[in-house]
């Protein structure tokens, strides 16, 4: 499979919250989700084909140990970072399949964002538009909040790459990630993105750091 990059930087020291600051801000953050959920009727969900489906569900004990595995790491990891070294060795799949797996059997908000903007896939295999995504948030066009799309899984949610039609190239500023991970990670317990090859984009190295 592809393999993962736990991209989460190193913690700075930080003061901690009270428990009462820390129960408004998880209730604020799921009122959020809910929120963005309120807006769109099932129906018109992105969601994954039948066949997907089928397949996921019919891998359930290799799914349901995921959340086991990453807690194996022996820290919390919250944010990942897909890539292969060639395009076509099932980067996106495994993406879908750890998403899947800890949103659905794990019961954990999450976020699956499509990073490549060279070959975007998560919208084809959401079956759903590729208008308003990350290219637009990087590109701040857009606020990421706003870019958020929930699925027909209650609890995952995606972005995708953004408007393949748009000529203008994505300036991805350190900064600007860290400023756009951090508003993501008050509303997610996982992170994923779902990236560009090695060998065809320099972008899984800035990710990466």
């Amino acid at each position: 499979g592809a393999p993962v990059k736990d991209i989460e930087q190193e913690a700075e020291t930080k003061k901690e919250s009270s428990p009462g600051e820390s129960f408004q801000k998880r209730v604020k953050n799921k009122n959020r989700l809910r929120d963005i959920r309120s807006l769109f009727q099932e129906k018109d969900l992105p969601r994954l084909s039948k066949q997907a489906e089928r397949q996921l569900n019919s891998n359930f004990k290799q799914l349901s140990v995921v959340e086991g595995n990453l807690f194996a790491l022996g820290k919390k990891s919250q944010t990942f970072y897909m890539t292969s070294f060639f395009s076509g060795e099932g980067k996106t799949i495994s993406s879908i399949n750890m998403a899947y797996a800890l949103a659905v059997y794990g019961g954990k908000n999450v976020l699956l964002v499509d990073s490549n903007f060279t070959s975007p896939q998560i919208h084809r295999l959401f079956n759903t538009e590729n208008t308003i995504g990350l290219k637009e948030v990087f590109c701040q066009q857009t606020d990421v909040v706003k870019a958020i799309l929930p699925t027909f899984y209650n609890k995952l949610f995606i972005i995708t790459s953004g408007s393949q039609s748009s000529q203008e190239p994505v300036s991805i500023e350190r900064e600007r990630f860290q400023e756009i991970l951090d508003k993501l990670k008050g509303d997610f317990e996982h992170i994923i993105f779902d990236g560009c090859s090695v060998s065809s984009s320099p972008e899984p190295i800035f990710f990466a750091r």
